[in-house]
């Protein structure tokens, strides 16, 4: 494979994703520019320069073509009003860190919707904090329907409006969550949010490595921060993950996989409902 672009200083800001600042990176893509403030939406080839950004996460993805990349640069807010489907084999990387969370910040307006549906194989979200839907809704934020998807430093806010997972993992082989903190910001316990992680079909080779669970103040009412009872996953695997204040793990009796020490807090609790190693 040839790498048609190189780039010494790396994507990002300074503080941003460690992918984005690393130097050299080298993509065989286009890079797509999401300004936080003086973006402008427009056709190929604006919005690949950070100088002439765009202003919509959409309008990248609608320019883009499977194997590009887009920055969504150091405090970019944006808050869609539909779901946006990822069939394309995209990178998107947040730019920025501030007291350790990303800048990025991506909210999703409406019921019945996903912030992100991803129908492509081999998409990667790196270093995005996804807000609480500002509208009840109990479709998950982010649908992952396709193989080798993976998420690396992203932050979601569970709160009182999301009657639906902030994730649900479908029949797909290959998910991976790398330093993803997933934490219920409710306030009342009769506002708690359903939960962080569901599983909708037998999923295959699941990681959750250095991610954590915290069920704040009121917790989740599904009880479970990772709901897993009702579909078997094959080879699931929880590394070095933190579960804070109540934030508890089960997974269906004839799933298969492991779990590695990590952070707890109260309770605690991984289930494999009696089988497996924990």
């Amino acid at each position: 494979m040839a790498f048609q672009a190189v780039y010494p200083n790396g994507l990002g800001e300074s503080l941003a994703d460690s992918l984005a600042v690393n130097a050299p990176f080298y993509t065989t893509g286009a890079v797509w520019y999401v300004s936080h403030a003086t973006g402008t939406d427009a056709a190929t080839p604006a919005g690949q320069n950070r100088t002439k950004p765009l202003a919509t996460i959409g309008q990248a993805y609608t320019n883009a073509t499977d194997g590009d990349v887009i920055v969504l640069m150091d405090g970019h807010t944006e808050t869609r009003t539909a779901v946006l489907t990822l069939a394309k084999r995209l990178l998107i990387i947040g730019g920025g860190e501030s007291d350790g969370k990303p800048t990025v910040k991506l909210t999703l307006d409406a019921a019945a919707a996903s912030l992100f549906s991803i129908t492509a194989a081999g998409v990667e979200i790196r270093n995005v904090w996804v807000q609480e839907n500002t509208q009840t809704n109990a479709t998950a934020r982010i649908a992952v329907g396709a193989a080798r998807a993976r998420f690396k430093g992203c932050y979601f806010e569970c709160g009182a409006t999301d009657t639906g997972a902030a994730m649900q993992i479908g029949a797909v082989t290959t998910v991976e969550l790398e330093a993803c903190t997933f934490v219920s910001t409710a306030t009342l316990r009769t506002a708690q949010p359903l939960t962080a992680v569901s599983f909708n079909g037998t999923a295959t080779d699941v990681r959750f490595r250095e991610c954590t669970f915290d069920g704040g103040t009121v917790g989740f009412s599904a009880y479970w921060a990772v709901e897993g009872a009702d579909d078997a996953v094959a080879g699931v695997t929880f590394e070095d993950c933190s579960l804070l204040r109540g934030a508890d793990i089960i997974v269906n009796d004839d799933a298969t996989g492991w779990v590695s020490g990590g952070t707890a807090t109260e309770s605690a609790l991984i289930n494999f409902q009696g089988v497996g190693g924990a």
